[in-house]
């Protein structure tokens, strides 16, 4: 949706820079009503964020009447231009897949892992959304402000969203209103095969990545060896099962090793 409203600005003339504002700030409203239906309304956050993600591509498709939007090259899109060009080129040979690029747009993409990474492990940022996801009430008693935290995630969660689409609406220099559909459920799928819990309180942002990497590593694999989509999403659900299982495993093996320690200790004692 965010990546509609950048794309159709820049459509119709916008500036680039006030086109990519409008898109960001357009998330980020969209993230703080998810933290306010979760929050106030007392919402499961599944079943908001499933409705608001049917509003928000209900609001992409009729936006861009369901086509594909695209904008011509003007000077005032030089920031598009510019975002969407590469750092630097290395040619190994001939072949397109001897070319090594390094775009902008990767530059970016590190620049967002890198200051949330910051903001996890320098700020009380982190501390607190662990806090909230182990016992929310536990965290409440302790002095946090549940509400303002989590519409807080939720708003951050907006924005990168807005983010992605801005790199999606650039990397590909048009934007269909389709393009994130299934997304999510890849998305699930990677940070659950990086190690993080879904009953929260427990994950790490170097283990989403990894997890995304692992996934995109095995959905291309397949894709160059011809096989199906349909199949191609079963591998992926059984992925997404077995992370699952495997989290929940290690979970129990640390309790009992845990449980174990201090029993011996007390024993020492």
């Amino acid at each position: 949706m965010s990546g509609v409203v950048m794309a159709l600005c820049l459509s119709k003339g916008v500036n680039a820079q006030v086109s990519i504002l409008a898109g960001l700030i357009c998330g980020t409203l969209f993230g703080s009503l998810n933290g306010f239906v979760v929050t106030k309304m007392k919402v499961p956050p599944f079943i908001a964020t499933f409705g608001a993600s049917g509003i928000a591509q209900s609001v992409a498709n009729t936006l861009s009447n369901k086509r594909t939007i695209s904008w011509e090259s003007a000077p005032n899109n030089r920031l598009v231009d510019l975002l969407g060009s590469n750092v630097l080129t290395v040619i190994f040979g001939p072949k397109p897949s001897q070319i090594l690029s390094i775009s902008v747009l990767l530059l970016i993409t590190l620049l967002v892992i890198a200051c949330v990474l910051m903001v996890f492990k320098k700020t009380t940022l982190g501390s607190n959304i662990y806090a909230l996801g182990a016992n929310e009430e536990t965290a409440r008693l302790s002095g946090i402000n549940t509400v303002r935290w989590k519409v807080g995630v939720y708003m951050l969660s907006g924005f990168l969203a807005a983010v992605a689409g801005m790199v999606v609406m650039i990397r590909t220099n048009s934007l269909q209103p389709t393009v994130g559909d299934g997304l999510e459920f890849q998305a699930v799928v990677a940070a659950v095969l990086g190690g993080n819990s879904m009953k929260g309180g427990k994950g790490s942002i170097p283990g989403a990545l990894f997890g995304a990497l692992t996934l995109f590593t095995v959905r291309n694999a397949m894709s160059l060896w011809g096989i199906d989509t349909s199949v191609v999403m079963v591998v992926i659900g059984c992925i997404l099962v077995f992370g699952m299982i495997l989290n929940e495993a290690v979970t129990r093996l640390s309790v009992k090793r845990r449980l174990t320690g201090k029993k011996g200790e007390k024993a020492a004692a």
